[in-house]
């Protein structure tokens, strides 16, 4: 009977031992204090300011009107609203904040009137509303950045419990918080236009750069991983609305830009890639800033 029960309890002190091992392991090098590189070319600065300013607007406004607990709530709405705006770059940025911006309404007026009548009603308010966030997650980054501010605005709301006609006012307060930070979005697209693309299509060129040059210096037939195929192209795609017509068209993706043409006779290389020319379409010009 000992011996049953020592062959139960053997796979987990095999997996213990092997965690203290190589705990001890990463201490002794110092592995586990290694978090990566920090680049300060990610830091968004002027991303971080209009989101801040988008949040403590409401709540300024609030203040000096009197109605603090209003300012709040639409300050609860544009605090998360803020977070989706890191997500997406023109268009699909705007989607997601408005997408955010009704959900939490949706979720605040339902977290506030459940929590106000039968609390058992709170079960299955998260559950629909945890089940939306978790089918927005397998959309991609940025709809799950927005779908997983559902389920928080809707515990923060139950801990208000409202009538339904406070608790549709507060509702749309934190609508127009979300908005209002939607708003500052759109705005920001007057300022230095082209700017993103300017660099996204930079960032392109330099990759073939890159691969046109591998792929010259290599013996014939050797095998060179072109760029993939949808580098760079995220930004390209949704570019600022504010360009121009002709600015605003995309080049093809760099799949089709990267493919070696035939090795020339003279120096047994292949000439660089072009990523700027389509059939029947002119090539595609870096984005000039409107004056």
């Amino acid at each position: 009977m000992k011996r049953v029960r020592g062959l139960r309890w053997a796979p987990l002190a095999a997996w213990f031992r092997a965690s203290r091992r190589a705990l001890a392991a990463g201490l002794s090098h110092g592995d586990w204090l290694n978090f990566g590189p920090f680049r300060w070319a990610d830091l968004r600065v002027a991303g971080a300011l209009r989101a801040g300013a988008g949040m403590l607007t409401p709540l300024a406004v609030g203040l000096v009107t009197g109605h603090l607990e209003y300012g709040a709530f639409a300050a609860l709405g544009a605090m998360p609203a803020g977070l989706v705006t890191f997500q997406g770059f023109s268009r699909t940025r705007v989607t997601a904040v408005v997408l955010a911006a009704f959900g939490m309404a949706a979720a605040t007026f339902v977290g506030s009137t459940a929590a106000n009548g039968n609390g058992w009603w709170l079960v299955p308010a998260v559950t629909v509303f945890s089940y939306l966030a978790g089918l927005l997650v397998t959309l991609g980054q940025r709809l799950a950045v927005a779908g997983l501010q559902l389920p928080i605005a809707l515990l923060i709301a139950s801990g208000i419990p409202l009538r339904p006609g406070d608790a549709a006012l507060r509702a749309v307060l934190v609508l127009a918080g979300g908005l209002w930070q939607a708003a500052l979005v759109v705005a920001s697209w007057a300022f230095l236009p082209g700017g993103r693309e300017r660099s996204s299509l930079a960032a392109v060129y330099r990759e073939l750069g890159a691969y046109a040059a591998e792929h010259g210096s290599q013996p014939p037939g050797a095998d060179i991983v072109p760029p993939s195929a949808t580098f760079g192209t995220d930004v390209l795609e949704d570019p600022n609305p504010l360009l121009r017509a002709p600015d605003r068209t995309p080049p093809r993706s760099t799949a089709a830009c990267s493919e070696p043409a035939a090795p020339s006779s003279a120096s047994g290389s292949a000439p660089p890639p072009c990523c700027c020319c389509r059939p029947g379409r002119p090539a595609w010009s870096p984005p000039r800033a409107s004056r």
